[in-house]
């Protein structure tokens, strides 16, 4: 019987341990203080939307169990007795098949490898081709040709989530290494981001 004493430990952790303290806390005002005796539960059987809500509970869990068996044995019988009961079997159990039938047709249109028709793929294209801009901070410059240019701002396509990849155009500074810089996408709603590297020579 050893082995079945983790399993009452949590049992009692878990469940009998909360259910005795929701029953002893019950008697206690908010703060746990003062015992209130049968307040609490005066207040609640006398609030009308929380007897609402215990009606409502006792016809789902009586109630309506309840009308579905006698429903569900009545259709059960009368297939055995009509003329049409397999067509009439058919029509009850076609729920069943269209709902799996729909789910995999809805996930294999999800994964479809067409990108203009599979959303996963379509949103993977989407990710693979974002249009970034990066701004040099002072001292660099793009170069491209072997001149320097005027501009500081550069756009190029990167991927999300990709590491930090550098970008494909040469920059100049007072000192060569690599810098980490912040890409910020363009022609999205979203803040999107993107590390790049700088590849610096002097």
């Amino acid at each position: 019987m050893a082995f079945l004493a983790p399993g009452a430990i949590w049992l009692v952790v878990v469940v009998i341990y909360p259910v005795i303290a929701t029953i002893r806390y019950s008697f206690y005002n908010e703060s746990a203080t003062k015992a209130v005796g049968l307040a609490n539960y005066r207040a609640v059987f006398s609030t009308n939307g929380i007897l609402v809500t215990f009606r409502n509970n006792v016809i789902w869990v009586v109630v309506f169990p309840f009308v579905v068996t006698v429903i569900g044995l009545l259709i059960a019988v009368l297939t055995e007795r009509i003329r049409w009961a397999t067509a009439f079997k058919t029509i009850i159990f076609l729920p069943v098949v269209f709902s799996v039938t729909a789910s995999s047709l809805v996930w294999r249109t999800i994964f479809d490898l067409n990108p203009s028709t599979g959303v996963v793929n379509a949103a993977e294209q989407a990710i693979d081709d974002v249009a970034f801009e990066i701004t040099l901070p002072d001292g660099l410059r793009f170069v491209s040709g072997g001149q320097q240019l005027a501009e500081r701002t550069f756009r190029f396509s990167g991927r999300l989530n990709a590491g930090s990849n550098p970008i494909p155009i040469a920059v100049k500074g007072p000192r060569a290494g690599r810098y980490k810089l912040i890409a910020h996408a363009i022609g999205h709603d979203l803040e999107l981001t993107h590390e790049v590297v700088l590849e610096v020579t002097s």
